[in-house]
């Protein structure tokens, strides 16, 4: 079981709960911003999504994401001076990427993959940030998950097989290996003896086809690890990064995984085995307030 999968859901279901709890206290505001965010529509967060990058192709890369980023830096209180540096450093490059002038949906799809490169670069930094509320809108890990949403009507295209048994993933993932001999050779034998005959397989379901994708994937770069960074910084064309392609097979597999961490029963299942694990160590840590460690403790009770 991944532990992000768990948190992801923690965090989405403790969310909700609060949005109820502050409902059971007759439409109190006492709630934080970004709990608030959670309880609007998907549809209005995807629909609104598109104001944060709207003008940033007229000014310099200044647009409403990017003065909440410097919002939230401004604002972590955790995070020391190094860290402040790292974000600013990663804005003005932000800024530089989103400045071009394409559509706002190109433009949203350059600043997902931006917060993703800038998670996998500095994931210690990202974990103090990404529960934070940018320009009212909502948390910024929830905005990657937004544009990956959009994407994720792409995908099909990517990996369906043309006369000659070829798709844009296949050239996607040959384009990244440059001009390595060894990188060539891997991908190749990748392509040959696993996706391809995933790709070619008619009787599969778009799930199901993007989970042995995800799985193929995964074992590759568990077996070239060195290799991952640099792939996933590749562009496909029309796309986004090979990052993003990833992180969206890697959905469809989460998603297959939720059943199996809520079998048996109820004090036994995988999922509240891990949130009463982790809800002992936050009740043992003394920077965690009284309140967030009650709400937890209600939460795991319901």
């Amino acid at each position: 079981m991944e532990s992000k999968l768990f948190i992801a859901l923690l965090v989405a279901a403790l969310l909700a709960f609060s949005a109820a709890k502050d409902d059971d206290s007759n439409g109190s505001d006492s709630g934080s911003e970004s709990m608030g965010s959670w309880g609007d529509s998907f549809e209005e967060k995807e629909e609104d999504c598109d104001r944060l990058v709207d003008g940033s192709d007229d000014n310099n890369g200044d647009c409403d994401l990017t003065d909440g980023l410097e919002e939230v830096k401004d604002k972590c209180d955790k995070c020391d001076e190094d860290d402040k540096i790292k974000i600013t450093n990663w804005i003005a490059s932000l800024k530089i990427e989103i400045s071009v002038k394409v559509t706002v949906e190109e433009r949203l799809i350059l600043a997902s993959a931006s917060i993703m490169k800038f998670q996998m670069e500095n994931p210690t930094v990202y974990e103090l940030i990404q529960f934070k509320n940018v320009s009212s809108w909502g948390m910024l890990s929830y905005f990657t998950k937004v544009v990956e949403v959009r994407q994720t009507t792409k995908v099909e295209s990517l990996v369906t097989l043309d006369d000659e048994d070829n798709c844009p993933l296949f050239d996607a993932l040959m384009n990244c290996t440059g001009d390595s001999y060894e990188q060539q050779s891997a991908v190749n034998a990748l392509i040959n003896e696993t996706l391809l005959e995933i790709c070619g397989d008619m009787t599969l379901s778009v799930t199901k086809k993007n989970v042995k994708i995800f799985e193929a994937l995964s074992k590759f770069f568990s077996i070239n690890t060195e290799w991952q960074s640099s792939f996933f910084q590749f562009k496909i064309q029309g796309f986004g990064t090979f990052q993003q392609f990833y992180q969206i097979t890697k959905s469809f597999y989460q998603k297959t995984q939720v059943d199996v961490i809520l079998e048996g029963e109820v004090e036994e299942c995988g999922f509240m085995v891990s949130f009463k694990n982790q809800l002992q160590l936050i009740k043992a840590d003394m920077t965690i307030s009284a309140s967030v460690k009650s709400t937890l403790s209600l939460f795991y009770d319901r």
